[in-house]
């Protein structure tokens, strides 16, 4: 049953907008000792969920060490972080609604990192490459359940 309620709240989800509020960004002064280790996240996090609508922030963090600090100790020689606004909103319908408040994080969890991710590959590509590395291109996104 949850499948079929879940299904019918995809029919009525429209995505209205899809925003960078935030944006920060430094690279070491130095010279960049390349290689650069790369680690990166996504977190996903419910703003609203109602009858109208479904927004969540994405927040993804970017870090760049050479791979000859295996420690860690040092700074990193390259960090990213980025906040994107995902709004969604909900069709009328004359049927039976589904449960949003139960499955809108759901829903969230799921969609905003595939509608996102573009997004967040162009913007660190981007940047990456203005600030004298290599362009970096994040890997295509695998939710796994």
């Amino acid at each position: 049953m949850m499948s079929e309620d879940y299904g019918r709240l995809v029919e009525l989800v429209e995505l209205k907008e899809l925003a960078l509020i935030e944006l920060t960004h430094q690279r070491d002064e130095d010279e960049l000792r390349m290689p650069l280790k790369v680690e990166y996240q996504l977190e996903i996090q419910p703003v609203t969920v109602n009858i109208d609508q479904l927004v969540a922030k994405a927040e993804f963090e970017f870090k760049a060490h050479p791979v000859d600090d295996p420690s860690r100790e040092q700074l990193a020689q390259v960090e990213i972080r980025m906040v994107w606004r995902v709004a969604y909103g909900l069709r009328k319908t004359n049927g039976e609604k589904p449960d949003v408040q139960e499955l809108g994080p759901m829903f969230l969890e799921r969609n905003v990192p595939i509608n996102v991710w573009p997004y967040i590959r162009e913007t660190l590509a981007n940047l990456t490459a203005k600030m004298g590395a290599e362009p970096f291109l994040l890997p295509p996104l695998r939710l796994v359940r």
